[in-house]
């Protein structure tokens, strides 16, 4: 299985992405219950642009593992990629209760979704909750930051004044 992985990854990165998808193809049958070969396929019809084809991977992957931070991460990219971005906060916040090591990162996922949405209290709440698991967690306070700044641009700041930036 790890041989067709890495050859199929070394196909992809060579520029031949129907031999990648032979090999990863190879190591699903190989075995079936095991979602790497299936997120392996799946990041290569995400990057030849086919998103349909792409999430059925993914939700397959879940599928089969549940807790698969694979399956919820490129899910969540996928429709970021595509501007669904409440859809991507969405499948950051459903790895939650799966994936506790990465609940640091998957809140400010989450958070920098809702601030790409334009619902800055939801992004902002987010990071927030992050911070109260790890106060120096640079990933959340650079990502407060940049909402900060974005508070701050001359178009939203004259229609609210500087309070929303000053509050972040």
């Amino acid at each position: 299985l790890s041989n067709l992985l890495e050859a199929g990854y070394a196909f992809q990165s060579g520029g031949d992405p129907g031999a990648a998808a032979d090999c990863f193809e190879k190591a699903r049958q190989i075995e079936p219950e095991r979602p790497e070969p299936l997120v392996a396929a799946g990041y290569l019809h995400q990057l030849q642009q086919q998103p349909r084809e792409a999430r059925s991977c993914f939700e397959t992957v879940l599928r089969l593992a549940p807790g698969a931070v694979d399956g919820y991460w490129n899910l969540a990219a996928l429709s970021a990629e595509q501007g669904q971005w409440a859809n991507a906060a969405e499948w950051y916040e459903k790895a939650l209760p799966h994936c506790p090591m990465f609940t640091r990162t998957l809140l400010v996922k989450a958070g920098e979704m809702y601030i790409a949405q334009g619902d800055f209290a939801k992004g902002k709440a987010s990071c927030l909750q992050a911070l109260e698991l790890d106060p120096g967690f640079d990933f959340a306070i650079n990502t407060l930051h940049d909402l900060s700044d974005k508070l701050r641009d001359k178009g939203y700041s004259e229609k609210t004044g500087g309070e929303p930036a000053i509050a972040v």
